[in-house]
């Protein structure tokens, strides 16, 4: 994900780096499904801003929504 500074300038936010494989971060287990995948080439989406929090979700397997603090007015983004 990308940000852009007040003058236009686009700079890198943050980047998915969901790798449940073995070598990555190992699988996780949630209501019963082990996810065991590389999921690094999977897409933001769905970016929104409430208060002082960004979410923004990630759609793989398992999709997964992130809440990310701020203080936004700090900075560009």
């Amino acid at each position: 994900m990308h940000g852009l500074t007040v003058d236009g300038k686009i700079f890198p936010f943050c980047e998915n780096n969901m790798d449940f494989r073995a070598e990555g971060m190992g699988s996780i287990s949630r209501k019963g499904v082990t996810y065991s995948s590389n999921q690094r080439g999977a897409e933001f989406a769905g970016a929104t801003f409430q208060d002082e929090w960004l979410f923004v979700n990630i759609q793989a397997n398992p999709d997964i929504t992130f809440a990310i603090t701020g203080p936004w007015s700090n900075g560009a983004l």
